[in-house]
C-alpha cells in the first residue's frame, strides 16, 4: 500500500480523533463549567439562607423581647388585680360585720364600756365594804364617827 492510499484514511482518522478530543475536552470543561455554576449557585443559596437565618434570629429575639415585656406588663396587672381583690375582700368582711350589727368601732366602744363598768363594780364593792365598816364602828361608837350634834 502506498502512502496516497493511506492519506485519506489517516485524514479521516485524524478528524475522528480530533472530534473525539474536542468532544472530550468540551465534556471536561463543560462539566467543570457546570460544576462551577452549581457551586456558585449553592454558594449564593447558602449566603441567602444565612441572611434569612440572621433575619429570622433578629425577628425571633424581637418577638421574645416583646413577649417578655408583655409578660411583665401582665404580671404587673395581675399583681394590681390581686391587691384590689384582697382589699375588696377586706371591705366586704368589714361591711358584713357592720350589717350584722358588729361594727368594729362599736365593738371597741362596747369593750371600753364593759371595762369601765367592771371598774365601777369593783369600786362599788369597795365602797360597800367601807360603808359596812363605818356602820359597825358607828354602832359601837369607835373611831372617828360622824355624830349628830344635838347641841346646835
Amino acid at each position: 500500500m502506498n502512502l496516497s492510499e493511506w492519506l485519506p484514511i489517516i485524514n479521516i482518522l485524524g478528524f475522528i480523533f480530533l472530534g473525539i478530543g474536542y468532544i472530550f475536552v468540551q465534556f471536561r470543561t463543560g462539566g467543570k463549567g457546570v460544576a462551577k455554576e452549581v457551586i456558585d449557585t449553592y454558594k449564593t443559596q447558602v449566603d441567602q439562607l444565612r441572611q434569612e437565618l440572621i433575619e429570622a434570629k433578629t425577628d425571633y429575639f424581637k418577638q421574645v423581647d416583646g413577649f417578655k415585656t408583655e409578660i411583665m406588663n401582665l404580671n404587673l396587672k395581675l399583681a394590681n388585680i390581686e391587691g384590689q381583690l384582697i382589699e375588696k375582700d377586706k371591705k366586704i368582711a368589714e361591711l358584713t360585720t357592720i350589717f350584722q350589727g358588729r361594727d368594729p368601732e362599736l365593738v371597741q366602744i362596747l369593750r371600753e364600756i364593759r371595762d369601765f363598768m367592771k371598774k365601777i363594780e369593783g369600786q362599788s364593792k369597795t365602797n360597800q365594804t367601807r360603808n359596812e365598816k363605818i356602820d359597825v364602828a358607828t354602832d359601837k361608837e369607835e373611831g372617828h364617827v360622824l355624830r349628830k350634834n344635838e347641841e346646835i
